[in-house]
């Protein structure tokens, strides 16, 4: 992954994000109502990776007792969190043990931004930074995901199946699971680009020109459709698991 391309592309989406991010928006709130099923009220310390402007982070502040709260993103957003009991910390969450080095939480949360990273060397990173007992709770995306992106133009980021997740974390017990697709649909494949673009997706791969050819092609093919192919993940760790592995 090319993180100064997906910094810089981010950056620039930040006017744009919130308005443009409709399937995130809804996706942070499926997570919010899994947090409070199976968090409790009072929570000593919680992580956040790819916080964005902390609209969710805040949620989860006004809805429960957190002592410490930190949020992690790649971008700078920390104008968002003056006014806030919460902790912001500018940084790639690939590299959290040199960004928080001997902290463990009680649960750690991310809404659409673990599919950046390589999930298979970062989840069982995660897993280790839980106390017992912590929940490790996320939304992202599946392997159908802007499925017409990798059919007309093998753009795609390393998506996982559902499946592969209980793998990756063994030391947890998965307590919900669930996917969903949602498509969304333009007026011309131009607007299709542009919700990349607003929405910071546009990252997927540096130097990419885009042509006419292409818009007509994507127009002719997908009828500028675009689908999503959401997953969500809870899982607990387990006393037991963790054990028998040490």
């Amino acid at each position: 992954m090319h993180k100064d391309c997906i910094q810089k592309r981010f950056q620039t989406s930040k006017a744009t994000y919130k308005q443009s991010a409709k399937i995130q928006n809804a996706m942070q709130k499926t997570l919010l109502a899994l947090f409070k099923k199976h968090t409790p009220n009072n929570l000593e310390s919680v992580l956040e990776l790819g916080c964005g402007n902390g609209d969710f982070s805040k949620k989860i502040m006004e809805s429960f007792l957190c002592k410490d709260y930190y949020a992690l993103d790649l971008v700078d957003f920390s104008s968002d969190f003056v006014d806030s009991n919460i902790c912001f910390l500018q940084g790639d969450f690939e590299h959290l043990d040199s960004i928080l080095p001997n902290l463990n939480f009680n649960c750690i949360l991310s809404n659409a931004a673990l599919q950046w990273s390589n999930q298979r060397a970062l989840l069982p990173q995660l897993s280790q930074r839980l106390k017992p007992n912590g929940i490790l709770l996320f939304s992202t995306f599946g392997t159908n995901n802007f499925k017409e992106l990798k059919e007309l133009f093998c753009l795609s980021l390393d998506y996982l199946n559902l499946q592969d997740y209980p793998k990756l974390l063994e030391n947890c017990e998965i307590l919900d699971s669930f996917e969903s697709t949602q498509t969304l649909h333009f007026d011309s494949s131009l607007n299709v680009f542009k919700h990349f673009q607003n929405t910071g997706v546009n990252a997927l791969k540096q130097n990419f020109t885009l042509t006419k050819a292409h818009l007509k092609a994507y127009e002719t093919r997908f009828q500028n459709t675009l689908t999503y192919h959401i997953l969500f993940i809870c899982a607990k760790l387990t006393r037991t698991k963790l054990t028998d592995k040490s």
